[in-house]
């Protein structure tokens, strides 16, 4: 039986949807900035290059299988929440800017190492 208030809530959202996605943007931002900081120790930087620009950064798992984890029906919602909450172990995670971690997978996966050197760009 589905109740009353699950009923309101669902109307709600579909009435008020761009404040209902507003808000849910807003809840995972700060989930995953909480998330980043438990991962990287305070320290919310790329563990290989230093970069800190925070919407760049990403969760690596350092063995790999992050698809793996998040497939099994765990979202990143629950990902990082999980983390926050302390009921997943972080001692195979690191952060790493989108660019070294998409090296790191190709290291790993197809035993390729790149050199990365990050400049300033006049196309940004």
């Amino acid at each position: 039986m589905i109740s009353k208030k699950y009923e309101y809530n669902k109307k709600w959202r579909k009435k008020n949807k761009e404040k209902f996605n507003e808000t849910m943007r807003k809840i995972m931002r700060k989930y995953r900035i909480n998330a980043l900081k438990i991962v990287g120790k305070g320290n919310i930087k790329c563990s290989n290059c230093g970069c800190d620009k925070v919407e760049i950064l990403e969760i690596n798992h350092i063995k790999g299988g992050g698809c793996k984890e998040l497939n099994k029906g765990k979202d990143s919602y629950k990902f990082y929440k999980n983390i926050i909450k302390g009921s997943r172990n972080t001692d195979d995670l690191n952060i790493l800017c989108h660019v070294c971690n998409h090296a790191y997978f190709v290291k790993q996966k197809y035993g390729i190492e790149y050199d990365i050197i990050l400049k300033p760009s006049s196309i940004l």
